[in-house]
């Protein structure tokens, strides 16, 4: 723009400070528009989140009901969630694993004793904790080659010769207690920090899908 004439700074004036509002409130338009797209975001993840790991728990609660363990969900879960809280360790890895232990050997106990093993192979090995837990199913029902990657000190021969009980000790006397030094380090806070955040996001997700539904 040109301005001219006896006014032409005060008009210059006027217009520059127009202008910077004009500025100023288109900037505030799209910063809000940001931040509600920014929040719409993070309530559909948020709402994901919660889904999945609904649907998650009740795979896991439908798998203990068809094997006739109905009765065990409970301690199942709390089971779950204590590893969860003390390992850092997210209850999407802790489920699928959990569940990839029952189904093979259709016991609690059992199932809970191989998965604390696994969290201590994984910890060792650095191979997630569901890879671990196929791979001990694996060992359980005589597939004993998956084991032989993680450094046992057992030739193919004496893993077949052995019991599954006899392969899991020798593992527990080898890796046994990984899984609690690891939760002990910088990075298993920041594991433990991870898991927080990630059920507190859940929890935001499972409220929203509720107000939704009442909606």
């Amino acid at each position: 723009s040109v301005f001219s004439g006896k006014k032409a700074f005060t008009d210059a004036s006027k217009a520059t400070l127009g202008l910077n509002n004009q500025v100023k409130t288109l900037a505030k338009s799209y910063l809000g528009l940001f931040t509600i797209q920014r929040l719409g975001y993070a309530s559909v993840n948020a709402a994901k989140a919660f889904a999945a790991d609904d649907k998650a728990a009740r795979v896991l609660t439908q798998s203990l009901d068809n094997l006739g363990l109905a009765f065990a969900d409970p301690s199942v879960k709390n089971f779950i969630a204590d590893l969860e809280k003390q390992f850092g360790v997210l209850d999407d890895q802790l489920r699928p694993a959990f569940q990839r232990l029952l189904t093979t050997t259709g016991d609690v106990a059992k199932s809970q004793s191989l998965l604390r093993t696994a969290l201590d192979l994984s910890a060792a090995s650095g191979q997630d904790v569901v890879t671990v837990a196929g791979d001990l199913s694996k060992g359980y029902v005589g597939q004993t080659r998956a084991l032989a990657k993680y450094g046992i000190g057992l030739t193919q021969a004496q893993l077949k010769a052995m019991s599954f009980e006899e392969v899991q000790t020798r593992i527990n006397s080898l890796f046994g207690g990984q899984a609690t030094i690891a939760a002990d380090t910088y990075s298993g806070a920041l594991q433990r920090l991870a898991v927080a955040s990630n059920n507190a996001k859940e929890v935001i997700g499972g409220g929203l899908l509720d107000a939704l539904a009442a909606l």
